[in-house]
């Protein structure tokens, strides 16, 4: 099976070098060095600048280094995740290689949201939406549910250029 799960949720950790001021110019090195899954980040959102800003800034920072520190089970979860989406690689028909799924650290707003890129869907998995709601364990299960909708979208006659998971209360 090709790996359709890429862990990229360390880069974003990289913001706690930053002084919190600083946060912003963090987010513009981010999404530059990461541009092959958060070029469509914000636009599939609807976010401008300021709502980054916002979103942002919304963050404390021990919230971060909490979520850090648990990299270790993050990287446990992953394990169990990839083992779930290979479990039904047939119907997910992950050969096709017209998605991919990314575990990265995003503002928090979606857990799940897939874009249309090039190359396929970019599927962005929010670790900082999954650990807001408390669901850094479900991440298998609902990862699985998100692909089973892209791939709904993928096969279907309409298509579809933008899937995003319901938003997060704030």
């Amino acid at each position: 099976m090709r790996s359709v799960l890429r862990e990229k949720s360390q880069d974003f950790f990289e913001i706690l070098r930053y002084d919190r001021r600083d946060w912003m110019v963090f987010w513009d090195r981010y999404i530059s060095e990461n541009e092959e899954f958060m070029a469509g980040y914000c636009p599939a959102l609807g976010l401008d600048r300021e709502a980054v800003r916002a979103h942002l800034y919304a963050f404390e920072r021990r919230f971060l280094d909490r979520l850090k520190m648990e990299n270790e089970t993050i990287r446990r979860i992953k394990g169990k995740t990839v083992n779930a989406l290979s479990a039904i690689q047939g119907q997910l028909k992950l050969n096709q290689a017209d998605f991919t799924v990314y575990m990265a650290g995003g503002l928090g707003v979606r857990e799940f949201i897939a874009y249309r890129e090039s190359r396929g869907f970019v599927v962005l998995m929010d670790i900082i939406a999954l650990k807001k709601l408390d669901h850094l364990a479900r991440m298998p299960e609902l990862t699985v549910a998100c692909v089973q909708q892209i791939r709904k979208v993928l096969d279907s006659p309409e298509g579809g250029s933008v899937w995003v998971s319901k938003e997060l209360a704030s």
